[in-house]
C-alpha cells in the first residue's frame, strides 16, 4: 500500500506530481487537470477539469508497487483525455502580442520546477506539433509557438520583405517578454537554424543547451546536399528534376520526382511510402514560397543568402545535433557541422528520414533524455 511519499504520474495528458496531504490521499495538478488518490481499504482515483471542476473519469486499481500503480493511472487518464486533446488541435491556443502581431503558444507542465524547454517548428510554414512534444514527457515546462504567418498566428504583415531575421527577432522577443531567464532550446530543420540564429544574436546569453534535429543552417549547403541526394536515385528521376530545373519539365514532373524523393529521404521506411508519396505532391503554403521558393531543391526567396556556417563555431553551450541515417541532411554535412560546433555531439538515427521524430519516435526520445540528463 501507499506510505505517505510523494511521486509522479507521467502521462501524455501532463505529469502530475502527486503530493500526500495526510489523510490516506494524494493530489496532482497538470495541464487543466486535478487527479487525486484515495486510499484506505483500496486505491481509488478522480480525474477533474481545473478549469470547469467537472469531474471526467474514476477508477478503482489494483496496488502492484507504486510504479505500477502509476503507469496503470497514467494510461487510464490518456485514455480518458488523449484522443480528445490531440484531435482537436490548437484548442489550448493561448496568444502572446509581438510587435509584428498576434503569436498562438502553447505551454505544459509549468508547474515543473527544470529549465524550459522551447520547440521550434520546421518549415519555414510550418506549424509547432504539441502531441509529439507532450508524449516525450519531459521534466520540464514546455513551451511551443506558432512563427508568424504560421498555424494559429496572425499572418505575416509586408510578407514580401520578410526573412529570416525577422524571425530570429520574434523568437528574441517571445524569449525576453515571456520572462525565461534561461532556456533549453529543440528545433527541427528550419528551427535549428532558428536557434543557432537566436544564439548567434544574443551570444547564448539564455540558452542552457540546444537540441538540434536535421539542422538546416545554410540554403547553399541544403542545394547541395539535395543534389547529392538525387544522384541516389534513378536517372528517370534525374533527368525529371533536371530538365524542370532547366525550365523545361511540367510541374506536373517535378511533383512526380518530389513524391519519389520523400519516400527516401523524407520518410525511409517502406510502410511509410504513402506519407511520403502525399507529401511530395503538396503544395508549398506562402510562407515557404516567399522565403525558401516554389522548388524545394533551390532557394529563390528571401533566403536565397540565408548562411550561419560561420556561427557554428560562436555557439558556447552544449548541442546535441540529430539526424536520420537517409535524412534530406546528408550524413557528411551534418558531420561538418558537429564538427564546428566545440561541444556537441552527433547522433544518426538508423532507418529515418528528415521527419526521424515520426519514423523513429522512442530513439528520438532516447537521444533527448539522454542528453538532458548528460547536461543538467
Amino acid at each position: 500500500m501507499l506510505y505517505g511519499y510523494n511521486f509522479l504520474i507521467r502521462s501524455n495528458t501532463g505529469i502530475f506530481r502527486m503530493t500526500y496531504n495526510g489523510e490516506k490521499k494524494y493530489q496532482g495538478e497538470a495541464n487543466d487537470f486535478i487527479c487525486t488518490i484515495s486510499y484506505e481499504k483500496g486505491i481509488y482515483a478522480e480525474l477533474h477539469s481545473k478549469s470547469n471542476s467537472h469531474n471526467i473519469g474514476k477508477k478503482d486499481f489494483l496496488y502492484e508497487g507504486v510504479e505500477s500503480l502509476s503507469k496503470k493511472i497514467a494510461d487510464w487518464i490518456d485514455n480518458l483525455c488523449w484522443n480528445i486533446l490531440t484531435k482537436s488541435v490548437g484548442i489550448d491556443a493561448k496568444y502572446f502580442d509581438s510587435k509584428n502581431g498576434r503569436l498562438a503558444y502553447y505551454e505544459y507542465n509549468t508547474h515543473l520546477k527544470g529549465t524550459p524547454i522551447i520547440f521550434l517548428h520546421g518549415g519555414p510554414g510550418g506549424n509547432s506539433n504539441t502531441t509529439r512534444a507532450r508524449s516525450l514527457k519531459l521534466n520540464h515546462p514546455i513551451y511551443l509557438y506558432d512563427q508568424l504567418g504560421c498555424g494559429k498566428s496572425d499572418p505575416i504583415p509586408n510578407i514580401k520583405s520578410w526573412c529570416h531575421t525577422d524571425y530570429f527577432n520574434e523568437l528574441k522577443e517571445f524569449v525576453d517578454k515571456m520572462g525565461f531567464r534561461k532556456i533549453i532550446i529543440i528545433g527541427a530543420s528550419w528551427g535549428a537554424g532558428l536557434a543557432v540564429g537566436y544564439a548567434t544574436m544574443t551570444n547564448c546569453e539564455k540558452i542552457e543547451s540546444m537540441i538540434l534535429l536535421s539542422p538546416f543552417f545554410s540554403s547553399k549547403k541544403w542545394t547541395e546536399d539535395q543534389i547529392e541526394n538525387t544522384r541516389r536515385l534513378s536517372d528517370e528521376y534525374q533527368k525529371e528534376i533536371s530538365d524542370f530545373n532547366n525550365g523545361i519539365g511540367t510541374i506536373e514532373n517535378y511533383k512526380h520526382f518530389m513524391s519519389e524523393y520523400c519516400t527516401h529521404f523524407l520518410f525511409s521506411q517502406a510502410c511509410n511510402r504513402e506519407n511520403g508519396l502525399s507529401a511530395g505532391t503538396e503544395e508549398p503554403n506562402i510562407v515557404f514560397k516567399t522565403l525558401w521558393g516554389s522548388n524545394q531543391m533551390v532557394c529563390t526567396g528571401t533566403m536565397k543568402n540565408y548562411n550561419l556556417i560561420d556561427s557554428l563555431s560562436k555557439i558556447n553551450v552544449p548541442v546535441q545535433i540529430m539526424v536520420g541515417d537517409s535524412d534530406e541532411v546528408t550524413l557528411k554535412t551534418a558531420k561538418l557541422y558537429s564538427n564546428l560546433i566545440h561541444n556537441s555531439e552527433l547522433k544518426i538515427v538508423k532507418d529515418a528520414g528528415h521527419a526521424l521524430s515520426f519514423e523513429q519516435f522512442e530513439s528520438y526520445r532516447n537521444n533527448i533524455l539522454s542528453f538532458l540528463n548528460d547536461n543538467r
